[in-house]
């Protein structure tokens, strides 16, 4: 994006977000659905929800990629990430 150019809302920026807390864009989705929301929506919605409250962000990872049990989630690695 241009330096110079202002988006507001950083449009971009959310889009990436959401490729790496897919939830964040689950729920965008079912906020402006004017559908209702099943059973297994609203179950999702709050598995959604407690995802984003528990994570912690100081470190992004890609989904699939978050340490396993504080360790490498690669097995064949397996090391502790904890400092």
């Amino acid at each position: 994006m241009d330096p110079g150019s202002k988006d507001v809302c950083r449009n971009d920026l959310f889009q990436h977000l959401y490729l790496l807390r897919p939830e964040r864009g689950r729920l965008a989705r079912m906020m402006v659905s004017e559908e209702s929301l099943s059973l297994t929506d609203h179950r999702q919605a709050i598995r959604d929800m407690h995802s984003l409250i528990m994570r912690d962000f100081t470190v992004l990872y890609l989904p699939g990629h978050e340490p396993a049990e504080g360790a490498c989630p690669v097995v064949c690695y397996r090391q502790d990430l904890q400092r």
